[in-house]
């Protein structure tokens, strides 16, 4: 009876690397698509924030002229 229970963890233990090895494989190219989509939206930040900031100064910019234009 040992010698079956023996047997039968030694074949699930045979089982579960495998098993493990896929789901670490499956974590890591989800990590990466997710690393890969964090480095896309952060570059997309960062263009509308300099695209922001153009604004702002030319606002700003187009406003001095204005008012020392007044003067």
């Amino acid at each position: 009876m040992s010698n079956k229970i023996d047997s039968h963890r030694e074949k699930v233990s045979s089982l579960a690397a495998p098993t493990k090895k896929l789901y670490n494989d499956e974590l890591h190219a989800e990590l990466l698509e997710l690393q890969s989509d964090t480095e896309l939206l952060f570059k997309q930040l960062q263009s509308l924030s300099r695209q922001r900031l153009s604004e702002c100064l030319n606002e700003s910019l187009s406003g001095s002229l204005t008012d020392s234009g007044s003067n």
